[in-house]
């Protein structure tokens, strides 16, 4: 399977750096000319597919600006997965890429990052992982307090944090 290159891309797809959209060039079974590329992928980024192969529109967007598709991950700077303008996307290692989370996972209890309940003592502690260990920022009588502690934290401790 060949590479896809910057030259085929820009022959298939218009890409617009400041929305971050592509719109198809060229009419193709049921793709028509001038039509936004592109659909949901499951992870929550969007996903063309070019020549049977499928390419997440970030990684797609870097090719067309810099020529290459990038060598580790791209982090959407504002957490935003669908946002896809060049001014939005930046290299990073997973570790950077993994700094940059914004919102509590699904299944979080409390509904913030950074936090979790002390049902011993109906109180609630804030936490970071930092090169690998976890550190235990506090225990603060809100989640909200111990939210804060974290953002702050956070902030110094996470080169790859654009909160």
């Amino acid at each position: 399977m060949s590479t896809l290159t910057q030259h085929k891309l820009l022959s298939l797809l218009d890409y617009d750096a400041s929305t971050g959209d592509f719109r198809w060039r060229v009419s193709r079974g049921s793709v028509v000319a001038g039509g936004v590329a592109g659909s949901p992928h499951s992870r929550g980024y969007t996903s063309i597919r070019i020549d049977g192969r499928l390419y997440l529109a970030h990684r797609l967007a870097w090719l067309a600006v810099t020529g290459a598709l990038p060598v580790d991950q791209l982090d959407h700077i504002n957490g935003d997965k669908r946002d896809n303008r060049i001014a939005n996307l930046r290299e990073a290692s997973n570790q950077t890429n993994n700094q940059n989370y914004r919102k509590s996972k699904k299944n979080s209890k409390t509904g913030y990052l950074g936090v979790c309940h002390e049902p011993r003592g109906d109180s609630y502690v804030a936490y970071l992982r930092v090169d690998g260990k976890t550190r235990n920022l506090g225990t603060y009588k809100t989640p909200e307090e111990a939210h804060a502690v974290y953002v702050q934290a956070k902030r110094q401790l996470h080169e790859g944090c654009t909160l």
